[in-house]
C-alpha cells in the first residue's frame, strides 16, 4: 500500500515529456502515460541477485541507461564508493542487471 501511495503522490509531479519508470510487479495499475518504462525491478533483484535489497541499485542501472544522465562507468564508480566494501561486486552485478534490462 505504501508504494502505491508514494507512486500516486509523485505521478502528479511528472512533466508531460518526462519518463515514468515503474516496477511493474509493484504497481498493478500503470497509468496511461506517453513515456512509460516497465521493468520488474524487484523480481530481477531477487531472481538474479538473490535479494530484493539490490532493487534500488538495479533501478539505478535502468535510470542511467534510459536517461543517459551519466555514463555507465561513472555510475559504477559512484556506487562502488557508496556501498559497503564487501558488497561492491554484487552491487556491480545489480547495476548491470538494471542496465541490461531495457533496450
Amino acid at each position: 500500500k505504501f508504494i502505491i501511495h508514494v507512486f500516486e503522490t509523485c505521478i502528479a509531479d511528472l512533466k508531460a515529456d518526462g519518463v515514468l519508470i515503474v516496477d511493474e510487479d509493484l504497481v498493478p495499475e500503470i497509468p496511461a502515460f506517453k513515456n512509460v518504462v516497465k521493468v520488474p525491478i524487484t523480481r530481477l533483484a531477487v531472481d538474479q541477485l538473490g535479494n530484493s535489497i539490490f532493487a534500488n541499485i538495479v533501478s539505478l542501472g535502468v535510470i542511467v541507461k534510459k536517461s543517459k544522465i551519466v555514463d555507465l562507468e561513472t555510475l559504477k564508480k559512484v556506487v562502488a564508493k557508496r556501498v559497503p566494501p564487501a558488497t561492491i561486486e554484487k552491487n556491480m552485478e545489480a547495476v548491470m542487471v538494471g542496465y541490461n534490462s531495457i533496450d
